[in-house]
């Protein structure tokens, strides 16, 4: 999981919403997309929740404290190089 955006590039402010990505590898897709709406909802539950497809499956999410949440689910290979990039967490060590 890594941040883009605003925040990976360390210019937000309270009112910039939060570019999470999650690598999925490519045999895994299917399988991950169903069930992203329960994953972001550990953080609590949702006012709004919409499936949407810009550059990549996207949730945006909008809690009730105003956090906005855009969830990009990415492939290995369909990750760029166009902005900055936190690398959030990363359990097999592939950006060491």
């Amino acid at each position: 999981m890594f941040l883009r955006g605003a925040m990976a590039r360390e210019e937000h402010d309270e009112f910039s919403d939060i570019d999470i990505y999650c690598v999925v590898n490519e045999e895994n897709v299917e399988a991950f997309l169903p069930n992203r709406s329960q994953h972001i909802e550990t953080y609590k539950k949702a006012i709004f929740n919409d499936d949407i497809y810009i550059i990549a499956p996207q949730l945006l999410v909008v809690y009730e404290d105003m956090i906005h949440i855009d969830l990009f689910t990415v492939t290995p290979s369909k990750i760029s190089d166009k902005d900055a990039i936190k690398i959030l967490l990363d359990p097999n060590g592939i950006h060491s």
